[in-house]
């Protein structure tokens, strides 16, 4: 039995932890450019990123989860030699 595939699950959940973490941020940050300026319209896409942010807490590790593994998959295992 090899590490090889307990790398390959860490490095998979690592990047999709990163990419689940930072999104949902993007997107409170813009919420929060678009209530800077205070109109009907920029307050409806203020809320609109704020669902955006939810829904990426909610699902955002399934919605990327076969993204990650086409794009690993495209990478040869390295092992633990670099």
């Amino acid at each position: 039995m090899t590490a090889q595939p307990y790398i390959d699950h860490f490095v998979r959940r690592v990047l999709q932890d990163a990419i689940c973490s930072v999104a949902p941020e993007q997107y409170e940050e813009r919420a929060r450019e678009f209530d800077a300026i205070n109109t009907p319209l920029f307050r409806e896409k203020a809320q609109a990123c704020r669902n955006a942010a939810a829904f990426w807490r909610a699902h955002g590790p399934e919605l990327i989860a076969d993204d990650i593994d086409i794009v690993l998959a495209e990478f040869a295992p390295r092992g633990w030699a670099a």
